[in-house]
Order: structure tokens, then sequence, then C-alpha cells
């Protein structure tokens, strides 16, 4: 009794955890490497964050996120295919943007996760 008990727990401690990961349904993004478990503030953050600035018409770009996953942003082709639209003026602005480099560069953006605005005690 206690063996089943225990597995049950597990087993709802799991599908808990899986559904906490999997909660940010974004499909201009993928994440690549969650390496912890985003609270849901933090999921809302970045289910919220705007990321166009960073993108390419053609080309996928990495992000490291600040005590966050790694991301893959879909270029600006991919969005149109699925049907996503982009601002006209960021469209423009992304359309600017040389895909010429040799290698690729991931990088580190800082959009507020982990931090948590601290209460002062009454």
């Amino acid at each position: 009794m206690k063996l089943l008990i225990t597995t049950l727990v597990l087993f709802f401690g799991l599908i808990v955890q899986l559904h906490a990961q999997t909660s940010i349904n974004r499909k201009d993004i993928v994440i690549v490497n969650e390496t912890k478990t985003l609270n849901e503030k933090d999921q809302n953050k970045l289910a919220n964050y705007n990321f166009d600035e960073f993108r390419y018409l053609n080309l996928r770009k990495k992000i490291q996120l600040v005590n966050g996953p790694l991301i893959e942003l879909l270029s600006l082709s991919e969005l149109k295919s699925l049907g996503i639209n982009v601002k006209q003026e960021t469209s423009d602005l992304i359309s600017k943007k040389s895909e010429k480099f040799k290698h690729e560069s991931i990088l580190q953006l800082n959009i507020g996760l982990g931090i948590h605005e601290a209460y002062e005690p009454k």
C-alpha cells in the first residue's frame, strides 16, 4: 500500500512538473535547452516578451536567457509561413539586417527571469 501511494505521488508530481515546463505556448520560439523550471511569473514574462528586434529574415537566432532557457527565434520567413503577423516597421528592419556572417553567435539577454520584487515588512 505504501508503495502504491509513493508511486502515485511521484507520478502526479512528474505530471505537474512536465505541465509547468510546457505551459509556455509560443509558436515563434523553440526552447532548445531548459536547465531549470520557471515559476509562473517567469513563464508569463517569457510568454509575453517581444523578441522581434533580434530576428533575421532567413536565419534562426539563438538567445541564452539569463536565469532561463536557451531559446531559438524562428526567422521572419518562417513566421510568415506559419501565418504569424509581424508589424511592417519591424519587418522592414529585419529585412535590412545582414545575414552574411560566418559564425553563429548566441546573444545573452536579461528579460528579468528569476528576479523577484522584495517586499518591506510592515
